[in-house]
Parts: structure tokens; sequence; C-alpha cells
């Protein structure tokens, strides 16, 4: 699997998976232990980056940190500008 370097420091799977369509942003919501299965097979897959930021709030955030529970090493992503400074301690701690 190929990866990428985030902030210098965080290395990351080149391909990640967007954790949008699990909550309803586009369709009907994945049911909570769907929603985990889909999560661990993508990591099973190799990757170790999901996109879980705004689409909740905070749902997905709880889904990856039941769907990691028990791995070692994954990512979540923040974007500047896409949430504010003072909810990011909020979300991330959401999925640890």
């Amino acid at each position: 699997m190929k990866t990428r370097t985030l902030g210098g420091n965080l290395p990351v799977s080149a391909p990640g998976y967007g954790c949008m369509g699990l909550t309803g942003v586009y369709r009907t919501p994945t049911g909570r232990q769907h929603a985990i299965e889909i999560m661990r097979a993508a990591f099973d897959g190799g990757v170790a980056f999901f996109d879980a930021e705004a689409y909740g709030p905070f749902i997905n955030e709880e889904l990856i940190g039941e769907a990691a529970a028990s791995i070692s090493s994954i990512s979540t992503a923040w974007i500047p500008g896409t949430t504010k400074p003072h909810r990011l301690t909020k979300t991330s701690a959401g999925s640890i």
C-alpha cells in the first residue's frame, strides 16, 4: 500500500475511506454494526486514513473508535477552514 505523510511525520495510506455516506448524507444511514464492518474491511485492505469530520456530528468519530478498538494505527482527516479550532479536540477525542 502506498503511503503519504501528513504534517511532516504522520504516515497514512494514500487511499483513504470517506465516511460521509455512513451517516446518511447521501442516503439512509448505514446501520452502526455494518458501518463498523465496512471500516474494518477497509483497514484489512490496507486503508489507514479515514475522513470522518463533520458528518454526524461525531457519529463517524465514534464509529471509527469502535472499529479501531483493536487497531494500533489509524488517522482521521482535518482540513483547515472546515472545522472550528475549538471543535478539534472534541472531534479527535470522539474517535479514541
